[in-house]
């Protein structure tokens, strides 16, 4: 049986094998060791001989001094099969007393184990997103406490100076939320504050050539502004003296337009002389007044010698357009400014990270939801944005844009904690790939209504071992209370049933549990209680590990789907003993231990129940589609263990059983023996069913006022 094992180092994969030590055997684990909520960091240890010191990164004799160390990758592969990839983070040596034997007991990890340690993510503040995904002719943060702080450069700092300043200036004091830091906070009236108007503006600002677009970004956020009026300008120096146009936003918060008009202005320095034309605006915007962050671009784009189309966005949306004939061919921004008039009210403005693009600007829906904190962006592309911008290898199975929408990417946040907290979320399974070095992800949705990995048959003796069969509370919770994160709760119980928090034996008292997520809305916090309480209180026994072991001829037939099998993927148990529930076992895996030598290849798979995950489908009239349960039915009078034919009752006021021909057949079970109904009659309660006895082997009697179930009970997915 061929095992490979391989380090990374001189720019390829090198084979060690021949100095793997059958002394023990090579042991890996993958995806979560129980039904934890967290993944675990997979690990490999594997022993190496090393009487020639190879394999000590620190002794300068070694052939490998210097191309080994602290993380190196390395990768283990059994009958073409890659088992593990991930970094080594520690080469223990040892060795017996004389010194004849030297071996390391290689420790390996994968990329959680280093992730774990809380490096903070490179996108961490909107600053941070804003250099690594575009590239800024010019961008001031203004984010420092002074005008000089903290601004950015292509050539030479360029900053903002009062001209005329009648304001409190706060530089670094405008609140504009936590990940985007705090930017210039401009007070207009008040006390302490002088009257009238006022301006600040930088100079020199030296954008370079413009071809055929100019685009600037800046992001805002306002409050009580009445009365008052904000600019924000630019201004082109390209044809400087004789021909200078100056684009104005013009913020008109006076009570009565309540919009962003667009004017232009033409200087002619020779004269001099100035002319100013209102080309649109936007119509009344709540965005002067909400006091919520905004985005706004503004651009211009020539498409000839004498047109220019110019267009307003704010958080995304086209507010004002227009064709501009004859004015302005972008030439070369020298000064962009801020101008303001004081209103009647104290008011406030909050302005930051001005940006300028030449010819190609970055996406807009991209650079608005970075300005948002990345508010509403669902759970999978956020997991798949983090681990890009961290340089972290990536791969996923389900939809990323039909996960759970997000909150708010908290300031500041580590990676690790953004990618579990959006996992959190959407409640599917994050876990660390076997044939790369990097991070995968199941969405919740791609667990559902799964075809099976690998199937084992325990009459023909493909189970390595007896598998563990658990009848306890492990994992039960029948009362789930679910907070957003700086928002609402919702909580869900389950009041009846065998798993309820009624007192034994109607139930089993309560169990308890918090969870806190981060979501765009409180709206979809009463479905996730709802989906919990579901996952909490499946009334089945649980085969938390199962063993295989992969060199037995009975499992020749399905080794290859044994090789296959992931985390997330079913596994299904058949023709278990009789003296346990009749029918297939559906499990669910979330992990599992591997050991590996020359003669032997085990695998233990760490499981749930996958049955909660078996959502319903629903058809109109279609038989072996799911369908809606009946409400409080019970058998209205005894069975023998022969009898076809039987009375059921429905409560009152509830729903009786289908009539209708093309519905059947459908299974039901009654106090655990499975039984097909063939057709019913009856227009009202009790019916008769028409059923086929002892489908799943149960051959039994039955008492009046036994509980009739449909045998699949139908479950909506999250």
């Amino acid at each position: 049986m061929a095992i490979v094992v391989e380090l990374f180092y001189s720019g390829a994969w090198q084979d060690i094998s021949a100095f793997v030590d059958d002394r023990a055997p090579i042991s890996i684990t993958r995806g979560r060791h129980d039904e934890g909520t967290s993944v675990d960091p997979s690990s490999c240890t594997l022993t190496l001989n090393n009487r020639d010191g190879r394999f000590s990164p620190r002794n300068p004799t070694s052939p490998l001094y210097g191309l080994i160390g602290r993380n190196t990758p390395l990768r283990v592969t059994k009958d073409s099969s890659i088992r593990f990839s991930g970094e080594v983070s520690a080469w223990p040596q040892a060795w017996e007393v004389a010194g004849k034997d030297v071996w390391t007991e290689v420790q390996a990890a994968g990329i959680l184990r280093r992730l774990g340690q809380g490096q903070a993510s490179k996108d961490a503040t909107f600053r941070q997103w804003l250099l690594a995904n575009t590239s800024p002719a010019r961008y001031w943060p203004l984010t420092g406490s002074t005008p000089l702080a903290g601004e950015e450069s292509s050539s030479g700092r360029k900053f903002f100076a009062p001209n005329k300043s009648t304001a409190q200036l706060g530089w670094g004091q405008g609140g504009l939320g936590d990940y985007l830091e705090s930017g210039l906070q401009i007070t207009t009236t008040g006390p302490g504050v002088p009257a009238g108007p006022g301006n600040l503006s930088c100079l020199n600002v030296d954008a370079s050539t413009l071809t055929a677009r100019v685009c600037t970004d800046f992001v805002f956020r306002s409050e009580n502004l009445t009365g008052s009026t904000f600019s924000f300008s630019f201004a082109d120096f390209g044809s400087y003296p004789a021909y200078v146009p100056q684009w104005d936003l013009e913020f008109r918060a006076d009570g009565v337009n309540d919009d962003i008009q667009v004017k232009l202005t033409i200087t002619d320095y020779t004269v001099p002389s100035s002319s100013t034309s209102a080309l649109g605006d936007s119509g009344p915007l709540t965005a002067l007044y909400d006091g919520e962050l905004h985005h706004v671009r503004l651009s211009v784009d020539s498409n000839s010698s004498t047109d220019n189309t110019w267009n307003v966005f704010v958080d995304g949306v086209n507010v004002a357009t227009g064709i501009d004939a004859g004015n302005f061919v972008p030439g070369s921004i020298a000064q962009v400014g801020l101008a303001y008039v004081p209103g009647t009210d104290s008011g406030t403005l909050s302005f930051g990270h001005l940006a300028f693009y030449l010819d190609t600007p970055p996406n807009l829906a991209n650079s608005v939801l970075a300005a948002q904190a990345f508010l509403g962006e669902t759970a999978g592309n956020r997991i798949s944005r983090v681990c890009a911008g961290n340089g972290i290898a990536f791969t996923s199975t389900g939809t990323l844009s039909d996960t759970t929408a997000m909150g708010a990417q908290a300031a500041s946040g580590t990676i690790i904690s953004l990618i579990q907290e959006a996992a959190a979320a959407d409640l599917g399974l994050l876990y660390e790939p076997r044939d790369s070095l990097g991070l995968a992800y199941l969405t919740r949705k791609s667990l559902y209504n799964q075809a099976a990995g690998a199937t084992l048959d325990y009459s023909a003796k493909m189970l390595g071992a007896v598998p563990d069969v658990i009848d306890d509370d492990q994992g039960v919770h029948n009362d789930v209370t679910v907070s957003n994160a700086g928002g609402g709760s919702a909580e869900a119980i389950l009041t009846t049933g065998p798993l309820s928090t009624q007192a034994p034996p109607s139930g089993i008292n309560t169990y308890g549990t918090s969870v806190s997520v981060s979501l765009q809305t409180d709206g979809p916090l009463p479905d996730i209680a709802a989906w919990l309480l579901h996952l909490g209180t499946i009334d089945e026994a649980r085969y938390p590990s199962v063993h295989v072991d992969m060199i037995n001829p009975a499992v020749a037939a399905i080794l290859t789907a044994l090789k296959a099998m992931d985390v997330g993927d079913r596994l299904v148990l058949q023709n278990l003993p009789t003296f346990l529930p009749p029918g297939d076992v559906n499990l669910l895996a979330l992990g599992y231990s591997e050991t590996i030598t020359q003669f032997a290849w085990g695998l233990d798979f760490n499981c749930i129940p996958e049955s909660p995950y078996e959502v319903a489908k629903f058809s109109a009239a279609v038989a072996g589609t799911d369908r809606f349960d009946a409400e409080n039915s019970t058998l209205a009078a005894t069975m023998t263990t022969t009898a076809t034919s039987v009375s059921v009752a429905s409560a009152a006021n509830t729903q009786i059983w289908t009539t209708v021909a093309g519905e059947f057949p459908f299974d039901i079970i009654v106090a655990g023996e499975r039984m097909t109904v063939t057709n019913i009659t009856g227009a009202a309660s009790p019916q008769t069913f028409t059923v086929t006895r002892s489908v799943n082997g149960i051959v039994k009697s039955h008492s009046s006022a036994e509980v009739v179930r449909l045998f699949k009970t139908p479950r909506f997915g999250l």
